[in-house]
């Protein structure tokens, strides 16, 4: 009874958050991430789903890719998921609210996760359920337990690890209306949103924005360079399927990159910095530069393989169309140090098709060491991959 009277009030609490929605845009990122190169602040790099376009009924696996470059040395960092948006009015990421709180506010709609779930939080001991305290001590033990996966009612979840599961409603198609024009294709779709915060998250009930800050060790507000906030759109469909894009190797310097040198998709872990980290001998290499504002600087030629057969037709283009229509694919270059000759290189156009000559160079920077380089390839569809490995300034 205790328990259900915590989830009651977390639910209450979080319905009367206002218009937090608004607050993405200045907190932090969207679902399409900005190609500025250079990872000089907290990042989100990208989200990957396991199902770019689910079905009714799936469990989609969204994993998350992001850096620290905000600091020279490892910070403690913390990962925040929540979904239950479901068909938002016109689509639109902004209006959740209106699906969100009556979810969340209803403290009947469900009681605590079942005692089986061994991703179920016990709600803290020797605690008023009914004060913000509390709800915040329940909230920051889901934080630091890490737990995958916190339901607080039908469709409405949390997350704290650096991936998340999505339940999509099996019914997440049929109770949205049909389309006015019967040439398109019927759909459903979910947003997901996250956090990711180098100091503390609390609830932050109060204040009109996003219902969730990120504070420092002496309790104040973290910016925008220590936090970030965005979202990942999810669309399902009956029949129509998207498959993520395809990274098979890399040619830096003019040499196939062995594989061992580099990680692809969930074999990246998150880094961390580290004052200590030393070039790997097998490292490709370029010659440190003595001046980066200048336009001499030493470079390293950077081609992705991406797998051509990767791109698949736009399903709801092609039936729209009544003609095939590929997906659009794109790729941005990210580094820790240095720069791009160009940080952005389209891969496949739906009108003048497959680009194999996507290379770009890495300019060096004036300080030596390791130097950490990812590739994120994307479509149009929701589909992403990611790809890292690391070049030698010496």
């Amino acid at each position: 009874m205790r328990a259900q009277r915590v989830y009651g009030s977390l639910r209450r609490s979080l319905g009367v958050i206002g218009v937090w929605v608004a607050a993405l845009s200045s907190a932090g990122c969207g679902a399409e991430f900005d190609s500025i190169s250079q990872v000089k602040q907290l990042r989100v790099l990208g989200v990957k789903k396991s199902s770019p376009y689910a079905r009714p009924g799936d469990s989609v696996e969204l994993e998350m890719m992001y850096h620290d470059g905000g600091s020279e040395r490892a910070r403690e960092l913390e990962v925040m998921w929540l979904s239950g948006c479901e068909n938002p009015p016109a689509d639109l990421y902004e209006l959740c609210l209106e699906l969100l709180g009556p979810a969340l506010s209803n403290p009947d709609a469900a009681g605590p996760p079942p005692e089986t779930d061994p991703d179920a939080p016990r709600p803290p001991p020797e605690t008023d359920p009914d004060e913000d305290a509390s709800l915040n001590a329940l909230f920051r033990g889901g934080v630091e337990a890490k737990l995958g996966r916190v339901s607080l009612g039908p469709g409405v979840a949390l997350g704290f690890k650096r991936s998340f599961t999505l339940e999509v409603a099996e019914d997440i198609i049929s109770k949205r209306p049909p389309p006015s024009d019967p040439r398109l294709t019927r759909y459903g779709l979910n947003y997901v949103f996250f956090a990711v915060c180098a100091g503390e998250l609390h609830l932050d009930l109060d204040s009109g924005s996003f219902p969730v800050e990120c504070l420092d060790k002496d309790g104040n507000r973290l910016g925008t360079e220590d936090f970030v906030v965005g979202y990942s759109a999810v669309y399902a469909y009956d029949k129509l399927t998207n498959n993520n894009p395809r990274i098979s190797g890399f040619e830096v310097g003019g040499d196939r990159l062995p594989r061992d040198q580099y990680c692809v998709g969930s074999d990246c872990e998150v880094t961390e910095p580290d004052p200590k980290r030393k070039c790997e001998k097998a490292d490709p290499r370029v010659q440190a530069c003595a001046d980066e504002d200048s336009d001499d600087c030493p470079k390293l030629s950077i081609r992705p393989l991406i797998d051509p057969r990767s791109v698949e037709l736009d399903g709801v283009l092609t039936v729209s169309q009544g003609a095939d229509v590929d997906e659009q694919m794109w790729l941005n270059y990210h580094s820790d140090r240095g720069k791009f000759t160009f940080d952005l290189s389209l891969v496949n156009d739906a009108q003048s098709g497959f680009k194999r000559d996507i290379e770009t160079e890495f300019v060096a920077p004036e300080a030596k060491g390791p130097t950490q380089v990812w590739t994120v390839v994307r479509d149009n569809r929701g589909g992403a991959e990611w790809a890292r490995f690391q070049i030698c300034v010496e």
